[in-house]
């Protein structure tokens, strides 16, 4: 072990951050509580934080493999030192590179930078999931095309801005990211895209439809969903945020889109329910339209007695 350390100094981050060194030709261990973070529970952020304690003249270079540290070092990385140099090393064996975080930064600009944890916590990280099939590329393309929603990106890893404020302009990004620039409602998009896949061919025959086989993953998500699970953006990108403090956030995640299930966190995927509860909140029934003819009536009565035979039918036989 002394031979292994010489003359440097080791600092291992868990707990609390423990430094060994050689005295006396002894390896000795001390307490830097300076730079332990025992309100951090995951290594990226605690090697951001201590990245950012650096203040003599350095460079820093961080290997690994996990796309989740480099955008939150990108987005702390306007409280470093300017005299502190942040290099990345990615990959193995052929593909290895190394990455010069300082240069990037300077190319994307504080905004875009502090903008990055939102955009990928809400595009899909570790915490939260994914949009079908929509990856990263395309996400991050239309961030860049827009100055209003790299503000609005950025803003969700703040506390001093609420999400009620900032959600028509996600609602309008996730519309963007389908394909459907000119909308700004994700409930709407849905049924855009419903209409173009299930459309009437015919219109004698109102319900022959052209069906084709289609995976409802690849619709929007609904206003409720997406309420959650900007909830959890938020909180996530409050967190990667400010991984060069000591403290996180006071957030709760139970009040962030999450709740908690015999100790354990699980996601809250919409409020309210999933389908109506009873037949007549989806019907337009003939009180609600007005006036009705007789002819019409007895329609409607005819109706309701196929209906009544039709239950009395599957009760039999049940």
């Amino acid at each position: 072990m002394k031979s292994i350390i010489g003359n440097k100094k080791i600092f291992l981050i868990h707990d609390l951050c423990y430094v060994y060194s050689v005295n006396d030709n002894k390896v000795s261990r001390m307490i830097d509580h300076g730079l332990s973070c025992p309100d951090h529970e995951e290594a990226d952020t605690k090697a951001v934080f201590f990245a950012c304690q650096m203040k003599e003249d350095s460079t820093v270079t961080i290997r690994t493999s996990d796309t989740d540290i480099i955008v939150i070092m990108l987005a702390n990385m306007e409280h470093m030192t300017s005299s502190v140099k942040v290099w990345f090393d990615l990959g193995v064996g052929n593909a290895r590179r190394y990455i010069d975080i300082s240069t990037l930064f300077e190319k994307l600009g504080p905004l875009v930078s502090q903008a990055l944890p939102a955009l990928h916590a809400l595009t899909g990280c570790d915490y939260n999931p994914a949009f079908y099939r929509r990856g990263k590329k395309r996400p991050f393309d239309i961030l860049m095309g827009s100055i209003t929603m790299q503000k609005a990106f950025a803003n969700l890893g703040s506390t001093d801005y609420d999400i009620e404020a900032l959600f028509p302009t996600v609602e309008s990004f996730i519309c963007h990211l389908y394909g459907l620039k000119k909308l700004s409602d994700v409930n709407g998009a849905r049924m855009e895209i419903f209409h173009k896949t299930y459309k009437v061919t015919d219109t004698s025959q109102p319900f022959s439809l052209n069906v084709r086989n289609y995976d409802a993953c690849n619709l929007p998500p609904c206003r409720s969903e997406l309420q959650q699970h900007l909830l959890r953006t938020k909180y996530i990108a409050c967190l990667w945020r400010n991984a060069h403090n000591r403290i996180l956030t006071e957030l709760s995640p139970t009040d962030y889109g999450w709740k908690n299930v015999d100790g354990k966190l699980e996601p809250t995927w919409f409020v309210g329910n999933q389908l109506p509860e009873a037949y007549e909140d989806i019907v337009i029934t003939p009180n609600i339209l007005g006036d009705t003819s007789d002819a019409d009536m007895q329609n409607d009565e005819e109706a309701q007695e196929v209906e009544t035979n039709f239950d009395d039918d599957s009760n039999d036989e049940n």
